[in-house]
């Protein structure tokens, strides 16, 4: 799994988690962590 940047967390209200992301959650490309194949297999300028 492609790890989360601690640069680019939403800290929460004390006793909720913090939500973590990495560079394309914060970009808006994806919702969840990628796997290396997810990341791999990823064409650029790909429209969902």
């Amino acid at each position: 799994m492609i790890k989360t940047h601690s640069a680019l967390t939403i800290e929460t209200p004390k006793g909720i988690k913090n939500i973590e992301r990495t560079p394309c959650m914060a970009e808006g490309i994806t919702e969840h962590p990628w796997t290396w194949k997810e990341f791999l297999m990823f064409k650029i300028g790909h429209e969902n």
